[in-house]
C-alpha cells in the first residue's frame, strides 16, 4: 500500500478531508443559527416595544426598559438551571429544543385571536416573555458549542 505524508493512506486522507468539511459545515450551520436567532429576537423585541409604546405616554416612556428587563430576567434567574441543563443533555438537543419552543410560542400567539386594536400591549409582552425564556436557554448553549466547533473545523 502506498503511503502518503505523515503516514496516512489515500483512504485515510480522504476521510480526514471529509470529516474536516463536515466539521466546517457544522460550524457554519451554528453561525447561521446564531445569526437567525439574534435577528428574530431583536425584530420581535422592536415590534413588542413599538406596540407597547403606542398604548400611551406612560408606556411610551417605559417600553424599551420593560422589554429589556423582561428579556434579561430569565437569563439571570435560569442561570443555575441552564448550566446543569447544558452540561447534562446533548447540546444539539438543547439547541433544537429551545428553537422549537420559540417556534411553538410564536405559532401559538399568531394562531390566537388578536386582542382589539389599542389593547395588544400585554398580549405581545406575554409572547416576548415566553420567547425570552427560550432565548435564555439557547444563548449559553450556543456559546458553549462554539469553541469545540471551531476546534473541529480547524
Amino acid at each position: 500500500m502506498r503511503r502518503r505524508a505523515a503516514g496516512f493512506t489515500r483512504a485515510q486522507t480522504r476521510n480526514v478531508k471529509t470529516n474536516m468539511w463536515t466539521a466546517r459545515w457544522k460550524l457554519v450551520s451554528l453561525w447561521i443559527s446564531q445569526t437567525a436567532r439574534v435577528a428574530a429576537d431583536n425584530a420581535l423585541r422592536f415590534f413588542v416595544c413599538l406596540d407597547y409604546a403606542r398604548q400611551g405616554d406612560t408606556q411610551k416612556n417605559s417600553a424599551w426598559y420593560l422589554v429589556t428587563a423582561i428579556f434579561t430576567m430569565p437569563a439571570v434567574f435560569l442561570a443555575p438551571l441552564n448550566g446543569a441543563l447544558c452540561n447534562t443533555l446533548p447540546k444539539r438537543q438543547v439547541l433544537v429544543g429551545s428553537a422549537f419552543f420559540g417556534l411553538l410560542v410564536m405559532g401559538l400567539f399568531l394562531a390566537l385571536p388578536a386582542p382589539p386594536a389599542g389593547e395588544t400591549g400585554l398580549f405581545w409582552i406575554a409572547c416576548w416573555a415566553l420567547i425570552s425564556i427560550g432565548s435564555a436557554v439557547y444563548g449559553p448553549t450556543r456559546y458553549a458549542m462554539l469553541p469545540a466547533a471551531a476546534q473541529d473545523a480547524h
